[in-house]
């Protein structure tokens, strides 16, 4: 009877994982590139980056306006920008007016160039270099000095822009841990549910996955490394995400070993049993789909 069960109980795990497997592409953990201006607080002003290759992702060159893109009459200017070394618009671009920060966190280009366009002058300003990512969220701090001259003479040229790499590793810090105080929240509920309710099984619990959530942001950062400027981005997009799911699989067999030989099948406080095994399969499925909605409602948390 209780293996009748736990085939079906290992069946309807698999229905679960296989959907969520499918959609992992749209909604799992991706690279990002975030630009925060300074010397535009009081101007109106849309970004884009622009890509050395016609398509990535979704994004591609020639793409049709929807409203979901933002103001249509901008979009048009940035489809007729002409960049002297060839760079695309891909149909992405963003107001950044009200928080001077851009965020493409969904397949941005690499290497790109940074585009401004001022609606109130019809003007563009672009820095001339060519960036790239350079970690998996990639932080960058844009100087623009000279706006004035825009606004007095429309005189784009005189207008300077500096960007530099700024790697933000305290919202990183915050990020990870955040990721981590979720997963140990909600495997610590489902332990609570398997009736591991003594002191030493929920420290054991909590210390295993601050152990393999750190395991797991090291082995995805390697990753993205070598990935980073793949000549294929999207192949590479598709590479880190196996990856990903890889890097989960190891995680729980390293956890099921721990659970096994340190909690063991009963409970010390209950006598109940139950199989590790079961305990972090369920565990790691539930923190693994909690992790995809989180990284569609917020991304940059998983």
């Amino acid at each position: 009877m209780k293996r009748s069960i736990k085939i079906v109980f290992a069946a309807i795990l698999f229905l679960l994982l296989v959907p969520s497997m499918s959609v992992f592409a749209d909604i799992g953990p991706k690279p990002s590139v975030v630009i925060e201006f300074h010397g535009l607080e009081k101007e109106e002003y849309y970004v884009t980056l622009l890509s050395e290759s016609t398509t990535t992702g979704p994004w591609s060159v020639g793409e049709d306006y929807n409203e979901y893109m933002g103001d249509e009459a901008v979009f048009q200017k940035f489809s007729q920008y002409e960049d002297a070394d060839g760079y695309h618009f891909l149909g992405y671009m963003e107001n950044c007016s009200e928080d001077d920060i851009f965020e493409w966190t969904y397949f941005p280009p690499s290497p790109f160039k940074v585009l401004i366009y001022f609606p109130e002058y019809d003007s563009f300003l672009m820095d001339e270099n060519v960036f790239e990512r350079y970690a998996f969220d990639s932080y960058f701090t844009a100087e623009v000095t000279g706006i004035e001259n825009i606004a007095v003479s429309r005189d784009a040229e005189a207008v300077t822009i500096n960007i530099m790499e700024s790697y933000d590793f305290s919202l990183e810090l915050v990020s990870f841990s955040a990721r981590v105080l979720i997963t140990v929240a909600l495997e610590i509920l489902i332990a609570l549910i398997f009736m591991y309710r003594d002191k030493k099984a929920l420290v054991i619990i909590t210390l295993t996955n601050v152990l393999t959530q750190v395991i797991l942001n090291i082995f995805l950062n390697v990753i993205n490394n070598v990935l980073i400027n793949s000549v294929n981005y999207e192949i590479s997009q598709y590479a880190l995400i196996a990856a990903y799911v890889l890097i989960e699989a190891v995680i729980f067999v390293i956890e099921a070993v721990i659970y096994s030989k340190f909690v063991g099948r009963e409970n010390v406080l209950t006598k109940v049993k139950h199989h590790p095994f079961w305990y972090s399969a369920v565990a790691n499925t539930a923190s693994f789909l909690l992790g995809l909605w989180i990284s569609n409602i917020v991304p940059g948390i998983f």
